[in-house]
């Protein structure tokens, strides 16, 4: 017992940063054609696949996330965590995680930098507000093309 108080007292936090993890991925699947537009690397579209599709069906993200048979492997969510690790920069502060676009009536819209497009395809924002403005945005300009 106490040499666990001394290891405690030694490192009291975590060496490892946090990234919560978005709670609603249908901005994921809303978002989802801008991030393969933009060319998003190839594992952060599995997994914004595998969270959504795991969300969709009501499976717990652990099962997916331990299941030796995933074809992103077995630890997808220390794979998540040693990802956004290198991709997210310390201080968020310089960082530009909106670009603007025109949308269909020609006025000026936010939505995500290329960069932010693969932290949400790991599903981690630090603009959980704002993604979702945009992912209703843009299911609705889809609604619109089909009706």
């Amino acid at each position: 017992m106490i040499i666990s108080f001394f290891r405690l007292e030694k490192h009291p936090f975590s060496p490892a940063r946090r990234f919560p993890i978005l709670r609603n991925p249908t901005p994921l699947a809303d978002l989802y054609p801008r991030a393969q537009r933009l060319v998003v690397s190839d594992q952060a579209l599995k997994f914004a696949l595998s969270y959504s599709s795991a969300y969709s069906q009501k499976t717990p993200l652990h099962r997916i996330a331990v299941d030796k048979s995933h074809q992103l492997g077995p630890d997808l969510l220390s794979l998540r965590q040693r990802t956004l690790e290198k991709i997210v920069p310390e201080a968020l502060g310089d960082m530009d995680l909106w670009d603007w676009e025109h949308d269909r009536e020609g006025r000026l819209v936010r939505v995500p930098s290329r960069l932010h497009l693969e932290w949400l395809c790991w599903a981690y924002t630090p603009d959980e507000r704002g993604v979702l403005e945009c992912a209703a945005r843009d299911m609705a300009n889809r609604l619109d093309c089909v009706l």
